[in-house]
């Protein structure tokens, strides 16, 4: 996933501020996010890849989608 996503954004011309600041998301994410630091939610992910028109299929085929409920909130998450 993060060497797809890097990859991308640089062809693209973006800074990770840039696209973060298109993606609605903090520029420190996306940071950690192509640096194998964070593995982002299933929402981010999907506006990251959408935005760089990648296939969030495929990136995600080595992770593993898990809904948790906690305190009556339910959240899907991507989990290694």
């Amino acid at each position: 996933m993060t060497t797809r996503l890097r990859a991308a954004r640089e062809r693209r011309g973006l800074s990770q501020e840039e696209l973060a600041r298109r993606c609605g998301i903090p520029r420190g994410t996306v940071h950690e996010i192509e640096n194998a630091r964070h593995v982002p939610g299933l929402d981010r992910a999907a506006r990251l890849y959408h935005y760089l028109g990648l296939d969030l299929e495929d990136a995600l085929a080595d992770f593993e989608i898990v809904s948790r409920t906690r305190e009556g909130v339910t959240s899907t998450v991507i989990a290694k």
